[in-house]
């Protein structure tokens, strides 16, 4: 009889034992099924998290590109009759520059004021010189210049007003002033070339109003400065002899011009050497380099 209480206490704690072993292995079991759908669950929520950070990127740059596209031209009707500029670039370093390219295929001898309500009436815009040794008209080396800068200016981060950029236009010099001004332009810069009758004289300058200019006195400091960055830096660049800053104030594009400006006269297209220079691809980078490094220089950059 006591052996019989024996063999079944045995069986009983067999069981138990039993029991036991097979209660851990469904915890076990359940902890890893916990664990691989946390498992999942955090990969899940990562790659969630992943995409919802990564969207507002993917939406910010195409924003971006939109709004670089949309603002290369506006729409005239934004503009005054005379029309909008060529182009309007936005750049990202927080200046406007205007650039004119002087002249056009064919001058406009119509009169136009001088100044704001002046008196004097001038030609609306002339033909320009044209190249002793490369026959090429000023109009077209103006623009060859600007196109340059243009670029130039975009790859340094400013916002760059194209006046034009064709040769077959018909801009009088006020209406290139004026489109400067509605522009909100911080620097107005007109690129010419000069000529002589005496083909011996050469080298480059920059003009700018008098502070007694009656239209636009007040801006005459910054266009004084602006006008000796500019001629400055580019005869620095190009090793043209610097004949310094003219100050003039019967000069309609000038006159209309609310905005710091100036004119660069590049060189002498009546000097034979000087006019060849001009024109050479290499020598045409170091014009565009040079005036934008006086537009950096003018404006602390």
């Amino acid at each position: 009889m006591e052996a019989k209480k024996k063999i079944i206490a045995v069986i009983i704690m067999c069981a138990a034992a039993v029991g036991l072993i097979i209660l851990i292995f469904a915890i076990n079991a359940n902890k890893g099924e916990k664990s691989e759908k946390e498992s999942k669950l955090t990969t899940a929520t990562s790659a969630v998290e992943s995409t919802k950070e990564s969207e507002p990127e993917t939406e910010s740059s195409s924003q971006e590109e939109s709004f670089v596209e949309e603002s290369e031209t506006e729409d005239a009707s934004n503009w005054d009759s005379y029309g909008a500029p060529a182009s309007i670039t936005r750049g990202s370093n927080g200046y406007v520059v205007a650039i004119d390219a002087g002249h056009q295929a064919y001058g406009n001898f119509d009169q136009e004021p001088n100044g704001p309500n002046s008196d004097v009436y001038k030609a609306k815009v002339a033909g320009g010189t044209s190249g002793v040794a490369t026959g090429k008209p000023e109009y077209q080396l103006t623009l060859e210049i600007a196109l340059l800068l243009k670029q130039e200016l975009i790859n340094r981060g400013y916002s760059v007003v194209m006046i034009r950029e064709s040769n077959d236009v018909d801009i009088s010099n006020a209406e290139r002033a004026r489109m400067a001004n509605d522009a909100g332009a911080n620097a107005f810069i007109r690129i010419h070339a000069n000529g002589l009758n005496d083909s011996s004289v050469r080298g480059a300058l920059s003009i700018c109003q008098s502070p007694a200019n009656p239209y636009n006195g007040n801006v005459y400091s910054q266009s004084r400065y602006l006008s000796e960055c500019v001629i400055n830096s580019y005869c620095a660049a190009t090793g043209f002899s610097n004949r310094g800053v003219s100050e003039n104030d019967s000069m309609t594009g000038i006159n209309w011009s609310n905005v710091p400006n100036t004119i660069i006269e590049m060189g002498f297209m009546t000097n034979a050497d000087e006019d060849l220079e001009m024109s050479d691809p290499t020598c045409q980078q170091y014009m565009a380099y040079g005036i934008a490094n006086g537009i950096d220089a003018y404006f602390g950059l």
